[in-house]
């Protein structure tokens, strides 16, 4: 059995390190693609947003199960594109989306499903996101890139832009996946077409509004 472990990130490979001194280390997942693919036989992408849909390509076309956690993709093209590569390679996938997942959603799912609730014609979703500030100015500061830290490797995809790591530690996306729609929101948008429908949704028309005022 083959052990390796991957982040960007140096400084927070000690860890992974302590509990796994003999596996081998990287900082680009495209070179653990590359060295490891032949004793992987499943993925899970749990990397920054922007990473999601290239980490998630490399391994469909090497043939593995893939496990990606929300948001799947930044574009709806993209997204179209990983369902032709799962069905081209013939591996299992799955979106990872811990409300979808969880025991309320699977007990909705067996009400419509068994005509508990009759027959659905019409379903309304809605959340109380965003919760922190969004569309944030990019900062006018630029910290130097650290030793331990491959920031074009971080950056993939995203454009090119200056590091600031005096803030907070770099873990979030860059200009992916449509911000807390992306995000939060997809926690119950995706359930709501699996529960109702047996397709994925073909239109979607959002409207900022406030639910939990109107019914006052």
């Amino acid at each position: 059995m083959s052990l390796c472990f991957c982040d960007v990130d140096t400084s927070r490979m000690k860890q992974a390190a302590e509990l796994y001194p003999q596996a081998a280390r990287y900082q680009d997942y495209r070179k653990l693609f590359d060295q490891e693919h032949k004793n992987i036989d499943a993925v899970m992408v749990g990397t920054p947003d922007h990473h999601h849909y290239p980490a998630t390509m490399i391994a469909l076309q090497l043939g593995k199960h893939v496990y990606t956690q929300k948001p799947l993709t930044h574009t709806p093209w993209e997204a179209r594109q990983l369902t032709e590569a799962a069905r081209k390679y013939k591996v299992a996938t799955q979106m990872g989306n811990q409300g979808h997942a969880g025991e309320g959603w699977r007990r909705v799912y067996g009400w419509i499903h068994s005509g508990a609730l009759g027959h659905m014609t019409e379903v309304h979703t809605w959340t109380d996101r965003p919760i922190w500030p969004q569309g944030l100015n990019r900062p006018e500061e630029e910290d130097p890139v650290p030793a331990h830290l491959d920031w074009d490797v971080w950056l993939g995809p995203a454009p090119p832009r200056c590091v600031r790591t005096r803030k907070r530690p770099i873990t979030r996306s860059i200009g992916a996946a449509g911000g807390i729609s992306g995000r939060g929101r997809s926690a119950t948008w995706p359930a709501t077409p699996w529960t109702v429908c047996s397709g994925p949704s073909i239109q979607a028309i959002p409207r900022r509004s406030n639910p939990a005022r109107q019914r006052r």
